[in-house]
């Protein structure tokens, strides 16, 4: 654990310590380029994650025992391997139904969405059918602008909603701003393409 982990723990970070972290910089980097920028600075910065009660239902899931499972539709399930039906026109046997994710009236249940995103490459599909079903959850992720980064599912790039921040080499106006301010302190004239 860091010296400042330690001193700062149980306290929000400031912004500058938030930008440090957010862009993978040191404290000498963030003095150029505060040099250059002043307050502007901070505007690079995502917003504050809002604080939210452990008991919201946004994160909490219901528990979803066996039952409740097995009465939801084929169309709940991220990746359904091909199988007889039943009389209500449900895949058999009910183990080919694989990461559900849909309540019964066919809205994502977000908590469930992020468990089966999680236990995609858990399951006993196949590669092809674990991409398919990550493509299926990834499609959600887009829809609801839930960033997602890069996983282990072969040709998985991630998702970011566009507001929000990856890195300083993904973000053209950070690094602009850091490299001019860089220039500046080597005595060299500011002059960044983009």
């Amino acid at each position: 654990m860091s010296f400042q982990s330690v001193a700062q723990k149980g306290k929000p970070k400031t912004d500058k310590q938030r930008f440090m972290d957010h862009f993978g910089i040191t404290e000498q980097q963030f003095d150029m380029i505060y040099k250059v920028l002043g307050e502007e600075v901070f505007k690079l910065l995502p917003e504050r994650p809002q604080k939210v009660s452990v008991k919201s239902s946004l994160f909490q899931a219901k528990e979803w025992d066996t039952k409740y499972i097995n009465d939801l539709p084929d169309s709940a399930f991220a990746f359904v391997v091909k199988g007889d039906k039943d009389s209500e026109g449900k895949t058999v046997p009910r183990t080919n139904r694989n990461l559900p994710h849909h309540k019964p009236n066919g809205d994502v249940d977000l908590p469930h969405l992020r468990n089966a995103m999680a236990r995609v490459t858990h399951t006993n599909l196949t590669k092809e059918q674990q991409k398919q079903a990550h493509d299926h959850l990834l499609r959600h992720y887009r829809e609801l602008g839930i960033a997602h980064p890069p996983c282990s599912v072969p040709g998985c790039k991630g998702y970011y909603p566009k507001e929000q921040k990856k890195s300083m080499l993904e973000d053209w106006q950070a690094f602009r701003a850091y490299s001019e301010a860089w220039l500046k302190a080597q005595g060299k004239r500011a002059v960044v393409v983009t």
